[in-house]
C-alpha cells in the first residue's frame, strides 16, 4: 500500500523508480525520515505506520512506528537479496530465489500473521501487496493468491472467465484492485467509501494500471487520463 506524502531528497533526482542518494525525506502525520546506504534506492513503500526503502543491492531500510516486529525484516542467507517489498502492518517481500518473507503483526497486541501461501511448482511471483489485515501475490500464470483475514471479503478475488488473466494488482487497507488481460478491472473487499466503484470506461479505452490508497483508488487509462474514486 503506497502513500503520496513522501519525497525523495538529499541530492537525488526524481526518476520513474524514485531514485535518491542517501536520504528519504518525509512529512505528514508521522513524518518519518529514513537514511539509507550510499547505494541508490530503487523502491520506496509507505504504509500509515512504516516506510521501507529497498536499495539496488536488495537491502531493506525501515522506519516508522515500532509495533510487534513490523520493522524487523528477516535476514537472508548469503547470496540472496530482496527484489520487491510491500509495506504494511504485516510487510511482505519477494526474495531473489522466488520465495516470500513476511514480518509484523495485524494487531498491536502481537497476534501472528497468517502463514505464507505455497507457490505452485513452476510458477513465479510477479507482484506482491499487503493491506491492513491481508496480503496477496500475483503469479506468472495470471492468478492471484490471497491470505490473511477475510472479515470484509478482502480475500475474495473474483474468478475470471476462461481465457482471461490478471496482469497487475494492488491492495488498499481492506480492498483490492486488479487489471485484467482484456483491459477491464476487478475489485474486491470492503467498499464503505466507494473505493471499489471502478468508473466505467469510455469506448475504445482500457485500464493500464491501478493503485490503491487506504480508502481511495486511482486508475490510469489508455487515453492518458487518471481518474480517482473513494474517500476524498
Amino acid at each position: 500500500m503506497r502513500s503520496l506524502f513522501w519525497l525523495v531528497a538529499a541530492g537525488g533526482q526524481l526518476l520513474p523508480m524514485a531514485l535518491a542518494q542517501t536520504h528519504v525525506r518525509g512529512w505528514g502525520f508521522h513524518r518519518f525520515d529514513t537514511r539509507v546506504a550510499q547505494s541508490q534506492p530503487v523502491q520506496i513503500e509507505v504504509d500509515d505506520q512504516v516506510t521501507i526503502v529497498r536499495d539496488q543491492s536488495g537491502v531493506l531500510y525501515q522506519n516508522g512506528l515500532s509495533i510487534v516486529s513490523n520493522l524487523s525484516a528477516p535476514d537472508l542467507p548469503a547470496g540472496l537479496r530482496y527484489l520487491d517489498v510491500a509495506a504494511a502492518r504485516v510487510s511482505v517481500a519477494l526474495v531473489s530465489d522466488g520465495s516470500l518473507r513476511q514480518w509484523g503483526s495485524y494487531s498491536a497486541s502481537g497476534g501472528q500473521a497468517y502463514p505464507l501461501p505455497t507457490i505452485p511448482a513452476g510458477l513465479r511471483c510477479q507482484a506482491i501487496g499487503s493491506g491492513d489485515t491481508f496480503s496477496a501475490v500475483l503469479l506468472s500464470d495470471g492468478s492471484i493468491i490471497t491470505w490473511g483475514k477475510n472479515s470484509v471479503g478482502q480475500l475474495a478475488v473474483p474468478v475470471l472467465p476462461t481465457g482471461l488473466t490478471y496482469e497487475s494488482m494492488c491492495l488498499g487497507a481492506g480492498h483490492g484492485l486488479a487489471v485484467v488481460s482484456d483491459g477491464t478491472a476487478r475489485s474486491w473487499g470492503v467498499n464503505n467509501y466507494g473505493q471499489r466503484n471502478v468508473p466505467p470506461l469510455p469506448p475504445g479505452v482500457v485500464w493500464i494500471k491501478m493503485e490503491a490508497g487506504r480508502l481511495h483508488s486511482l486508475g490510469l487509462r489508455s487515453d492518458g487520463s487518471v481518474v480517482a474514486w473513494g474517500l476524498n
